[in-house]
């Protein structure tokens, strides 16, 4: 028999603040899985090709170069397989940890005791994914360079175009992996010093690769649900849900400043990506929209508001499940 002093067990609700209208709901969407198949079937195919492949013998290293080139294409295919499997659903709530294991100590904090939602622990076929995507453009960017300095009258606009352009794709996919090794790293070791947000009484900090950031929550005037589309303006294009935080412009210190843009003169803002965490981002949007009124920051530190954030996280799984299936 239960003792009548037990604290009350709380229930799974849904967060009191709705779901953003911009926001589509998280899928996981099976179409680049298949575009990576595509691409290593074309691969083999055009490589099997006899025809291709007597034409290729006439020319010195022809088979070679036709090989790599079959290579290549098929190790795109296979990284977007990589990183696209990789992806999951986020269905963890946020933790309730001292604020001082987030940045080793090493300033002071408004908040001893805060509510972490962690930037998602990607997982290794990513990281191997976008390895995968660099080392072919680098690879090209140096091609071309070999190709400009061997002879520098043949095709030179395009060599130079073809350079710049894989030595910046390369460096970004590069970074990307490079970041999400980190990431893992520091999201599966003791010790290390995690990275992703977290909520306290009197601030919002945000610790990243080589940022921390600290956003006393009297110097955020409106937080806004809006989204970030990938390639440009087109409907058709991938969009990520995203949470602006607009800040007053006398509150931002100089270190901040580094870390914020404007969406308009005078109006400096945080971006947030809303879908980066292992915390589901109706959770997370929900937190930042609820407690940034004054009034309802009281309880944050405390037991009682991660039993409210656990119960969230538990309603959105149970509505994001059910809509799945």
């Amino acid at each position: 028999m239960r003792s009548s002093s037990a604290g009350p067990v709380a229930q799974p609700s849904l967060p009191p603040v709705p779901w953003p209208r911009r926001w589509t709901p998280p899928q996981r969407s099976r179409f680049p899985l298949a575009a990576g198949w595509v691409i290593i079937a074309l691969a083999v195919v055009a490589l099997v090709n006899p025809a291709a492949l007597e034409a290729a013998a006439d020319e010195p290293v022809g088979v070679l170069g036709r090989v790599l080139g079959a290579a290549l294409v098929a190790g795109f295919g296979a990284a977007i397989i990589l990183i696209f499997h990789g992806q999951r659903h986020p269905v963890s709530p946020p933790r309730l940890i001292n604020a001082v294991t987030l940045t080793r100590a090493q300033r002071d904090l408004p908040d001893d005791w805060v509510h972490f939602f962690p930037e998602r622990r990607r997982g290794g076929t990513m990281v191997i994914g976008f390895a995968l995507l660099a080392l072919p453009m680098l690879g090209a960017a140096v091609a071309a360079v070999v190709v400009i300095v061997r002879d520098p009258t043949r095709d030179l606009v395009i060599a130079v175009f073809v350079a710049i352009v894989m030595g910046l794709l390369g460096v970004f996919f590069g970074w990307a992996a490079i970041r999400m090794a980190i990431g893992r790293v520091r999201g599966g070791s003791f010790g290390q010093r995690a990275m992703g947000l977290a909520l306290g009484r009197s601030a919002v900090l945000v610790t990243g690769v080589e940022l921390v950031a600290v956003i006393p929550w009297t110097a955020i005037r409106r937080v806004e649900a809006t989204v970030m589309r990938l390639g440009g303006r087109r409907r058709s294009d991938a969009e990520i849900p995203t949470i602006l935080l607009h800040l007053d412009p006398a509150a931002v210190d100089a270190e901040l400043a580094t870390a914020t843009s404007e969406a308009a003169p005078g109006d400096p803002v945080f971006t947030i990506s809303a879908d980066s965490s292992d915390v589901h981002p109706w959770v997370l949007w929900a937190a930042l929209a609820f407690f940034a009124d004054p009034a309802r920051r009281e309880p944050l530190g405390t037991t009682f508001a991660q039993r409210e954030l656990s119960a969230w996280a538990a309603s959105v799984a149970a509505v994001d499940r059910a809509r799945r299936h």
